[in-house]
């Protein structure tokens, strides 16, 4: 048996779909769940605030912050077998499974626009849904960073990061049980698992070489062989791996294995940071090749220098 503790710890970009995902885990591993985003949403209501205008006042108001993330530690010291749906239990509860749920901008903003959240987070189109979230996760880093010195984008706060962009919430719960399994009575062998179509290629695919991707199938991209990508900004980028990727948009492979070899500034191989080897790399027209081979759209395409 394991010693670890059975506390799950999530969080993740807005729109990833967290809340939806943490019912069904709680149901499937028969756990208590427990949401901070609801009593953001009830004290926003309370205070006739939307809930970015409630982030940008919790910045000059700390004691918020305090109250709820001192409500997180109690549950955790108290209780064993729940579910955490909160921006900081992973930090309040370090030894928890803690997950980050990663989603495409766009489509974040597109789930969030289309859900009843009541008056106090609606938009009126999705450009304005995306701006609003956007600006809305800037202020919860700068109040993070500010309150407790921490980078909650900083990947290696997390046990796994698994990507919803084109799951299911029931395909996003399955593989964060997969995952758990793996912690609790092993060890993890990767954190980070994407849909491969979120991943922007960084060099152009023949057609001809599409019989020896499709041959590839699901035995490209085994967790012993991951794609390596970069990420800037909100976007990743594949950084070594195209065919295994394209092999699993053709399989239809929901989720595929990766390692994030750099982002930002972080320096990837050699001296080329992630910025500089995007910069370097992709173009619009290696996206739009890239739709062509596979059959889909980007539902936007990186900004580009």
């Amino acid at each position: 048996m394991s010693d670890r503790q059975p506390i799950i710890t999530i969080t993740g970009d807005l729109g990833s779909g967290k809340s939806t995902v943490c019912a069904i885990l709680a149901e499937s591993l028969n756990y208590r769940k427990f949401s901070t985003g609801d009593l953001q949403r009830n004290l926003a209501r309370e205070k006739g605030m939307t809930s970015l205008e409630l982030n940008k006042f919790t910045e000059n108001n700390p004691e918020i912050d305090r109250q709820i993330d001192a409500g997180v530690v109690e549950l955790a010291k108290n209780n064993n077998r729940i579910i955490i749906d909160s921006r900081l239990a992973w930090h309040f509860v370090p030894d928890s499974f803690k997950v980050y749920l990663a989603v495409d901008p766009i489509i974040a903003a597109a789930r969030v626009l289309s859900a009843s959240r009541g008056s106090e987070e609606q938009y009126a189109t999705l450009q304005e849904a995306c701006e609003k979230l956007t600006q809305r996760r800037a202020s919860e880093k700068r109040r993070f960073k500010l309150l407790y010195d921490i980078d909650s984008d900083d990947a290696d706060n997390y046990s796994v990061i698994v990507d919803t962009t084109y799951a299911t919430p029931d395909e996003v719960a399955g593989k964060i049980v997969e995952l758990y399994q793996q912690w609790k009575y092993s060890s993890l062998r990767l954190k980070a698992w994407f849909n491969p179509k979120r991943l922007f290629p960084t060099k152009i695919i023949n057609e001809e070489e599409k019989p020896v991707i499709r041959s590839m199938g699901a035995e490209g991209h085994a967790e012993i062989n991951p794609v390596s990508i970069v990420k800037v900004g909100e976007n990743y980028f594949i950084y070594d791996g195209h065919k295994r990727a394209s092999a699993a948009i053709l399989a239809e492979i929901v989720f595929i294995p990766c390692i994030i070899t750099a982002v930002d500034d972080e320096f990837a191989v050699g001296e080329v940071s992630a910025n500089k080897f995007v910069a370097d790399n992709f173009s619009i027209s290696t996206a739009r090749n890239w739709e062509v081979i596979h059959g889909f759209t980007f539902p936007c395409y990186p900004k580009t220098t």
